[in-house]
């Protein structure tokens, strides 16, 4: 198995640049228990992957490019690569 960028993945996906038998697996960031909730990453996501969930904010894993624009924002280290 093949770890890459999920941009770069799924640019070669659609024009058929990956072979078909080839296993993909998205590594997208994610937020830990730690998130303070205070919405820093929000804005800061290029394809609004991040929303807000009841006690801390939530990236979409399908949705995530993993650029990473989301970690350093963060005042309390909760975002991480998966």
């Amino acid at each position: 198995m093949l770890y890459f960028n999920n941009c770069l993945v799924r640019q070669l996906l659609q024009f058929k640049f990956l072979p078909d038998d080839l296993e993909v697996k998205f590594v997208a960031y994610v937020i830990s228990d730690e998130c303070i909730s205070c919405g820093a990453c929000e804005p800061e996501c290029p394809v609004e992957a991040i929303s807000e969930e009841e006690d801390k904010f939530h990236i979409d894993p399908d949705i995530c490019i993993d650029c990473g624009a989301c970690e350093p924002v963060c005042p309390v280290e909760a975002i991480s690569p998966e």
